[in-house]
């Protein structure tokens, strides 16, 4: 049921406008559960980042900006082709070590790393190698562990959150060893094979993107929201088990051809008829339609479809990298819209 206040309360319009969802649970900081009753407040992320918060005081507490700055080194500080490499993140605010630093997707950092030519993909986090302790935490310093495949230019980008806002750094890094290669293409096709699974991406304009809209992203500053629609098959039958990967359907990357944007989001299961008649009755009341609508659980299966809206800051050619999960194994898809 909806309570009385779903379209008028200030707490629940704080809440959307700020980029979370109004929802029924009880209390709960990244993933710790503060009170056994149950209550209506205001839900961010999921998995073990979830986090439910039922005041509306604490809520604008929650959502207050920040300022982070981040720093990328290398050790040795020249990476090379084939030989494995040191990279430590550095996060500050006003020269003191980031605090509040929530775990979005289950991992605290996602680093994505893509070689200029598009022709690699890796999705990459402090946990595959060691758990987040607190001497990482109280330092701001977070390490990693890359080998990149091929000499050239890479762009490493970093996404994270502080508290309910997400932020993103771009790097370019060089990688010596020789000269880049130059022989790999890529197409437009929308149907193509990746190992065993054949997927189709529909990809179209959902239209101009309302300033209030970037939510807590502050890298954003869209003005375009294009709408994805994948579609995976194996041997001319719909896949209907998929898991989810990292608290989601998929993960999505989208990067300019000149890989000065990056996006780093989320597909979501297509929407059942009531969540389509509620997204509408919001957008009535000055809320916009799908703002703020994210699944806080994930069925166990699911498929063949996937959706996701993904705001770009301007028209060009991109490339977008999906990641799903089948059967504990992850598939890595590159499509060019």
């Amino acid at each position: 049921m909806l309570d009385r206040t779903f379209f008028t309360s200030s707490f629940e319009k704080s809440c959307i406008f700020g980029g979370g969802m109004w929802h029924s649970s009880v209390p709960m900081r990244a993933g710790v559960v503060g009170a056994p009753l149950a209550r209506s407040g205001c839900m961010f992320g999921m998995g073990a980042g979830a986090t439910h918060i039922v005041d509306e005081r604490e809520l604008a507490y929650y959502l207050r900006p920040a300022t982070p700055e981040v720093a990328l080194s290398f050790t040795p500080t020249q990476p090379k082709m084939g030989e494995p490499v040191a990279l430590a993140l550095t996060f500050t605010e006003n020269g003191k070590p980031l605090g509040e630093m929530s775990v979005s997707h289950d991992r605290l950092i996602h680093t994505i790393i893509i070689p200029q030519d598009f022709s690699g993909f890796s999705h990459i986090h402090v946990e595959d190698s060691a758990q987040v302790s607190d001497a990482m935490r109280a330092s701001g310093v977070y390490p990693l562990q890359f080998t990149f495949p091929t000499p050239g230019k890479y762009l490493v980008a970093v996404d994270f959150a502080v508290r309910a806002e997400r932020h993103h750094k771009r790097f370019v890094v060089e990688v010596a060893g020789g000269a880049p290669s130059t022989t790999y293409t890529h197409d437009s096709a929308m149907i193509k094979d990746f190992g065993e699974y054949t997927v189709t991406l529909n990809s179209e304009s959902a239209g101009t993107v309302p300033a209030h809209m970037h939510g807590g992203d502050t890298s954003a500053h869209a003005d375009y929201n294009i709408n994805l629609k994948y579609h995976i098959a194996k041997k001319g039958f719909d896949v209907i088990d998929l898991e989810p990967y990292l608290s989601a359907p998929m993960h999505i990357a989208v990067v300019s051809e000149d890989q000065s944007v990056f996006v780093h989001e989320h597909g979501m299961l297509p929407p059942s008829t009531i969540d389509t008649l509620v997204s509408r009755g919001k957008s009535l009341v000055g809320i916009p339609e799908n703002h703020g609508m994210h699944m806080t659980e994930i069925p166990s299966r699911f498929g063949p479809d996937v959706t996701a809206t993904i705001s770009l800051p301007k028209a060009g050619t991109y490339h977008v990298f999906g990641e799903f999960m089948r059967k504990g194994e992850r598939t890595v898809t590159h499509f060019v819209i």
